[in-house]
């Protein structure tokens, strides 16, 4: 299940309820997707690492209005509908959780005074359904969160670069286990390469739960550094199963994938898939890494390195242009 898509879509789904509360019999669907695609984009595909929160509404609205330019000239009998979704488009915003603002009741009785001056109508229903509405989409987001939460596995989050707001991602488990089995045995079989592919499924999800949950809190600039076992890429079922929760466009920007310097060459190949079907890697190299080898690490995100290996001085004098990280 890829969860990223399922919360766009949820989204969608409530931004067109709005819009036909609104605009009653004048909705006009065509248009109104039109809108929503653009603001998809510019909510979660375009924006920047850097960009502060009024930094990303302005540049939502400005692509809303330029979105509206662009309508005018191709549907000009429709310049009323297309104007008044462009105008009702800044409340979204509130609802989206890109401006933050407590009294939900005083944007909704505005919401409603805009639209009795648009109408010259009075609904004594409006507010209620528009209450309603909200509700719902934050009652579906949640139901959406539950099922990614889990009262047996949790993360560790260990902060790698205050630079790029990087954090290293690892999968911890409570786990109870009958007493005829040692820690030792317990541990063994979580370090097998089966166990170790299972758990990328219960990471990633639990990754994506808290990347929504900074969108949601309005903070988009965390990235995460997440494990991948090169092993999966010799099963193909279920390397498609574990790639596709990680595949959508806003969360391949958010994670990087962390490769071991030695499975990085024996799955060049594959990792260059994904790396051309839009995914980061980091390159984890260890202290017998050859330093003439740097160049091949280019098409990685970051290359990773502990500080206190023998080699960190010489790899950070001759890091070409790759972003080295010490950790």
């Amino acid at each position: 299940m890829n969860i990223m898509n399922e919360y766009l879509k949820i989204t969608e789904k409530y931004i067109t309820k709005y819009f036909k509360v609104i605009l009653e019999n004048r909705f006009n669907k065509k248009i109104s997707d039109e809108f929503i695609k653009t603001y998809i984009e510019a909510r979660y595909y375009d924006m920047e690492e850097s960009q502060s929160r009024n930094e990303l509404k302005s540049n939502i609205l400005k692509k809303i209005y330029k979105k509206a330019e662009l309508l005018l000239n191709e549907f000009p009998k429709q310049e009323v509908i297309i104007e008044q979704i462009k105008n009702f488009y800044k409340y979204i915003l509130y609802f989206d959780n890109v401006i933050h603002k407590k009294d939900t009741e005083k944007l909704i009785n505005d919401i409603y005074e805009k639209k009795k001056q648009i109408t010259n109508k009075v609904n004594e229903d409006f507010e209620q359904t528009l209450r309603n509405i909200v509700s719902e989409y934050k009652a579906s987001i949640q139901d959406l969160l539950t099922k990614l939460e889990s009262g047996e596995f949790s993360l560790e989050i260990k902060k790698i670069s205050d630079e790029n707001r990087l954090e290293e991602i690892v999968l911890n488990h409570d786990i109870k286990f009958p007493m005829i089995y040692s820690n030792e045995a317990i541990q063994k079989a979580f370090e097998t390469d089966i166990i170790k592919e299972d758990m990328q499924a219960v990471e990633y999800y639990l990754v994506i739960y808290k990347i929504l949950k900074n969108i949601i809190n309005g903070d988009m600039k965390k990235q995460y550094i997440v494990s991948f076992q090169a092993t999966i890429f010799d099963k193909k079922q279920k390397l498609k199963r574990i790639i596709e929760i990680i595949n959508n466009q806003f969360i391949q920007e958010k994670i990087t994938i962390k490769v071991k310097y030695m499975d990085f060459i024996k799955y060049k190949k594959e990792y260059s898939n994904l790396i051309r079907n839009g995914f980061k890697i980091a390159v984890l190299i260890d202290e017998g890494f050859d330093i003439s080898k740097l160049k091949e690490l280019e098409i990685s995100k970051y290359v990773l390195i502990n500080k206190d290996l023998k080699i960190y001085p010489e790899i950070i004098k001759s890091k070409h242009s790759l972003n080295i990280i010490g950790m």
